[in-house]
């Protein structure tokens, strides 16, 4: 009984906590970045977002304490700068994949199955709809829009 608890917990160490994986649809369009088409949002202490197009992979984007799209890491504010907006928090595209509130919950309201959020600045006009299929999340003054639909398997 001895032996058999130890064995038991050798091959329990090795064992891998199971990946959250969801079959989405994914709607990018900023000015640097546009996709549509359908891919995995998966969950493991980071964020990964696979997108593919007719079978083949179209896009990458890794997020824990740096962003890789398509193996080229840089910082989370570097990513903002570069593809979305200066004005934004580093931590908000991994908000809206992980359907976090944005802006540390600014003029969050709670609705029946998630929350909306409208955020207005000089620099910004957002507005973050997150419920139980989907996320949308638009700033107007950014040209920026990001939609993810779960999709049923």
């Amino acid at each position: 009984m001895k032996y058999l608890l130890i064995v038991f917990l050798l091959f329990y160490g090795c064992v891998k906590k199971p990946v959250k994986s969801l079959p989405v649809y994914v709607s990018v369009k900023c000015p640097n970045l546009r996709f549509s088409d359908s891919g995995f949002l998966r969950y493991n202490g980071h964020v990964a977002l696979q997108v593919y197009s007719a079978g083949s992979a179209l896009m990458e984007l890794k997020i824990s304490n740096r962003v890789c799209v398509n193996g080229r890491c840089m910082s989370k504010e570097s990513f903002n700068e570069k593809f979305l907006s200066p004005y934004y928090p580093k931590t908000l595209l991994e908000d809206i994949l992980r359907r976090r509130p944005i802006f540390g919950g600014e003029n969050l309201k709670r609705t029946e199955d998630g929350f909306i959020q409208r955020i207005k600045s000089p620099h910004l006009d957002i507005i973050y709809k997150v419920n139980s299929k989907e996320v949308y999340f638009k700033d107007r003054k950014n040209a920026i829009l990001i939609k993810i639909k779960e999709l049923d398997v």
